[in-house]
């Protein structure tokens, strides 16, 4: 295959604090997903699988992680590729969780299960994972490459643990950061693991940027848990308590099932929603009871909780260009 042959391209030493990162990796990821398959349907789908991606945020925490240890010039290309496989992974597992929840759309276009049916978007979600294997076994990186392999696991933990718990009002706020660590801050804790191993860093440094990776993960769930209840439509391309009419009990839905007053009012409503997706007023009636309750508010608390934990890692380390970056990163989910 096309991409299996072609060497890396050498790598120019540059500032990951710039804007040229996101060239290097995707510069990468086209090399890792080149094909032969050019003007044919196979072709066709692969090439739209992969001609969009999002905030690059993994990717871009994996190169500031890295910068951060004395490593990190004597092994920046071996960095992007890294970094360029951990987008490929979470690319893959969007194309899959959209396969799931049988999404139409996926950042403002239509989503590839949508586009060309279930079966080609698993097999095109198949294909990015199985060069992601190939060019970590091609390249001898297996330290991180094992790394990122338990990350799938958890994630596909985190996601077995969510489905077995889809209209449970017995489901504990344990079972649900249980699962969100998993779903979303193993991928994120990987990153920084990664990315501070490849730098050079100390174990101690390792193992703190790995926790701050799985906070910022748990912290991007939470603030999008928090936004299915207090969006407006269609803002971030979802509807207003989307994961309610899908069965997805998440933190400010579980504070207020544990309140006996909100929790009274609300299972009535979700045994219907069981049966028929719930219309407007059953909408408004769910959002009543959490707010009367303080749910809300008190998921606000939990996620200016996990920013404190998070800020309190990174405050451990010396200031500079790259911590300055993450940080920023971490400022954007202010509550």
């Amino acid at each position: 295959m096309t991409g299996q042959t072609n060497a890396a391209a050498k790598l120019v030493a540059f500032d990951v604090t710039g804007d040229r990162w996101q060239k290097e990796v995707k510069t990468a990821i086209a090399r890792m997903t080149a094909h032969d398959f050019a003007g044919t349907p196979v072709g066709f789908v692969l090439d739209d699988t992969l001609s969009d991606f999002g905030k690059m945020l993994r990717p871009r925490l994996l190169l500031l992680c890295a910068s951060l240890g004395p490593a990190w010039h004597a092994h920046q290309r071996e960095a992007v590729e890294l970094a360029a496989m951990v987008e490929l992974i979470h690319l893959a597992s969007l194309i899959h969780d959209d396969i799931i929840d049988d999404a139409r759309f996926r950042r403002g276009k239509p989503a590839i299960q949508s586009r060309y049916g279930k079966d080609a978007a698993v097999y095109a979600g198949d294909f990015i994972m199985a060069r992601v294997n190939y060019y970590q076994l091609k390249d001898g990186l297996n330290a991180p490459g094992a790394i990122l392999a338990e990350a799938i696991e958890k994630m596909c933990a985190g996601e077995i643990g969510q489905a077995r718990l889809r209209h449970r009002p017995d489901a504990t706020q344990a079972m649900y950061f249980e699962n969100i660590k998993g779903k979303t801050g193993a991928l994120f804790a990987a990153a920084c693991r990664i990315g501070a191993m490849t730098g050079g860093c100390a174990p101690e440094a390792i193992e703190q940027l790995a926790r701050f990776g799985e906070l910022l993960g748990i912290l991007f769930q939470l603030r999008d848990d928090l936004l299915d209840f207090t969006a407006a439509p269609l803002e971030d391309g979802k509807d207003v308590c989307q994961d309610v009419r899908e069965g997805i009990y998440t933190l400010p839905l579980l504070i207020a099932l544990a309140d006996d007053k909100a929790g009274a009012a609300l299972r009535p409503l979700l045994a219907a929603n069981r049966k028929a997706p719930l219309d407007f007023e059953g909408i408004v009636a769910v959002r009543g009871a959490i707010d009367s309750c303080g749910g809300l508010e008190q998921t606000r608390q939990a996620i200016r909780m996990y920013r404190e934990q998070a800020t309190a890692i990174l405050d451990d380390f010396p200031s500079g260009h790259s911590l300055k970056r993450i940080k920023r990163l971490l400022s954007r989910l202010e509550v």
